[in-house]
């Protein structure tokens, strides 16, 4: 062999281009593999993605995606395409009890995990009693071990087998847990409510703060994201379908486009959403654990006003059928189709509210719908009572998120499970131990990433710490 002979980089192609497969291929090209990227849509971003009003001409998200500090791989895959300046960090949170009350929330000079003890002193619509009472479901929290049984356990037959009265599990947990995780609060686990609470709220002083886009999310990841990765080296295809793979000897060696496109590499990540990996790949590959996920719908209710009537530019909702409350980003691109920006002076004023776990809204009758929406939050704000709702445009994904119930650990696949057919997996249904966030699904990506770099050319693993403990968590928290 002659000594300039070049061997080139393995290659590799993320059938994906979700948060997941784009944080798997900053990974895989910083561990020296050549990346090309298939998506299905016309630009990244997977369920992060947005669409044009036909009125105003804004580009607005389907749904509301927040992050929080404690989302440290999210921070990191924000700075790594140089799209952190499109985020806010809101140190400020803003709950209104059932009635209207506004309850701001910020971190007090105490330590972790007492810096945020004014937000329980000052909760709406409970006694004395019942804050002792939730101190000690805290403290019990913050005392149980993250142990593999507790996601087996519902976390609402725990809080009652505690003492925890169904009014303050409604009027507490459920506010927090039920816009956290994406499903209503009879159906998620200890293990996940631990996980929101503790990672979320208690271990770090800055953990709980807000990381809110400024513009829609298509033109921060999609747009600018692209651009990002495209300046590494990535290659991206967008509008590529794959259809399925071909194989051989029990090893995948391509896979095909519904056009009937054929890309062949060295390696595969699969990045796609668990309800369709397994019409890609089930052939071959037994994925009938996966297809147990269940699924949780997230409703995000458009709507447009003739006043504004939220001065804050978010709102927590407790006890109501409104979970969350937006105000119009800051920075969106208000352009018409034909290119004219909009007069300034349209007096419309929007407002994006967010319910998770949205199986019991009337399915199908989005006027119904914005009725309900509207006649809750006359009830909290009484300015929205005074105005006049122009327009509102409903936006349920009935798939948003997996739904973190008793028995989904045991339906998560790891990231090398089919390592041996040549196939790698991403996403936020992989084991990752988050819940369906942001985060879970770059978390996937970069665990894929280390997997499969470590089992091909044995580059050093790529790692983000969280948030470090405060020196009173460090005692306090099992």
């Amino acid at each position: 062999m002659r000594p300039d002979t070049v061997h080139p980089s393995p290659s590799v192609i993320i059938v994906g281009g979700g948060l997941a497969g784009m944080s798997a291929a900053i990974g895989l090209q910083q561990k020296g593999f050549r990346v090309r990227i298939l998506e299905s849509r016309r630009r990244l971003g997977g369920r992060v993605g947005s669409f044009e009003d036909a009125v105003s001409g804004k580009s607005l998200d389907y749904c509301q995606h927040v992050g929080m500090a404690c989302c440290t791989n999210l921070v990191w895959f924000l700075r790594e395409l140089n799209i952190d300046s499109f985020w806010n960090r809101e140190r400020v949170l803003h709950f209104f009890s059932s009635t209207g009350k506004h309850l701001p929330v910020q971190a007090s000079v105490l330590p972790a995990p007492l810096h945020l003890s004014g937000l329980l002193r000052r909760w709406p619509g409970i006694s004395h009693r019942d804050r002792v009472q939730i101190a000690w479901g805290l403290w019990k929290l913050m005392r149980q071990k993250a142990v593999e049984s507790l996601d087996e356990q519902l976390a609402i037959e725990w809080l009652r087998s505690i003492g925890q009265r169904e009014e303050v599990i409604t009027r507490f947990w459920s506010t927090i847990l039920v816009s956290a995780l994406g499903d209503q609060i009879d159906r998620v686990t200890l293990g996940a409510t631990r996980k929101v609470l503790i990672d979320g709220f208690a271990a770090n002083r800055e953990a709980y703060n807000l990381l809110v886009p400024r513009q829609p999310l298509s033109e921060i990841i999609g747009e600018h994201g692209g651009q990002s990765l495209e300046a590494l080296g990535i290659q991206i295809d967008c509008g590529v379908t794959i259809d399925y793979c071909t194989w051989t000897e029990e090893r995948c060696q391509s896979v095909v486009s519904r056009e009937g496109t054929q890309f062949t590499a060295d390696h595969f990540v699969f990045a796609v959403p668990w309800h369709r990996i397994s019409r890609l790949i089930e052939e071959h590959c037994e994925v009938d654990s996966v297809s147990k996920l269940q699924s949780a719908p997230i409703t995000g209710v458009h709507t447009w006003w003739d006043r504004s009537w939220l001065e804050p530019p978010h709102a927590i909702l407790v006890d109501r059928l409104c979970q969350w409350v937006f105000k119009e980003p800051i920075e969106s691109k208000a352009l018409h189709r034909s290119g004219i920006e909009p007069d300034a002076d349209h007096n419309e004023h929007y407002y994006q509210i967010v319910i998770s776990g949205s199986r019991d809204l009337p399915k199908g009758d989005s006027n119904r719908i914005l009725e309900l929406v509207a006649s809750d939050l006359a009830a909290v704000f009484p300015e929205a009572a005074r105005a006049k709702l122009l327009r509102g445009r409903v936006v349920t994904d009935p798939n948003s998120v997996f739904s973190i119930s008793p028995g989904h650990q045991k339906s998560r696949l790891a990231a090398d499970h089919f390592a041996r057919n040549n196939l790698w997996l991403a996403g936020d249904w992989t084991d990752t131990q988050w819940p369906a966030t942001m985060e879970g699904a770059i978390r996937s990506g970069m665990i894929a990433a280390n997997r499969l770099g470590n089992s091909s050319i044995n580059a050093p693993s790529l790692h983000v710490s969280d948030l470090p403990k405060g020196w009173l968590s460090r005692w306090l928290i099992a």
